[in-house]
């Protein structure tokens, strides 16, 4: 987490590490579980603050669900890609998994 200004951090089930430094914000979700929508929507919405303070990580535990679909619910918000399932191509093209909650991950 060190050298990110923010940190979004989407696992329920690990802590902060304590020698980390930087804003660390979290949005607890468990995995494999869809999340409340608000908790959802309040991730989605930090990102954008967070990126006008400088670099932004948004994580989970296994780094392919939580978090991408936290940032491709971003992408669409922002206009970065029109659709769920374009955002979903835009996140698989880094080469890494990614499955997205019910409702987003539909075919592209």
């Amino acid at each position: 987490a060190d050298g990110f200004g923010t940190v979004i951090d989407l696992a329920a089930e690990l802590e902060r590490p304590g020698d980390a430094s930087g804003r660390w914000v979290s949005f607890p979700m468990l995995d494999l579980l869809p999340p409340p929508a608000d908790t959802l929507d309040q991730a989605v919405a930090a990102i954008e603050p967070a990126r006008r303070q400088g670099t932004v990580l948004v994580c989970c535990a296994l780094g392919f669900q939580r978090s991408a679909t936290v940032v491709a619910r971003w992408l669409v918000a922002t206009g970065r890609s029109r659709t769920p399932a374009q955002a979903r191509k835009q996140l698989a093209a880094s080469g890494r998994p990614v499955h997205l909650q019910v409702g987003l991950d539909e075919p592209a």
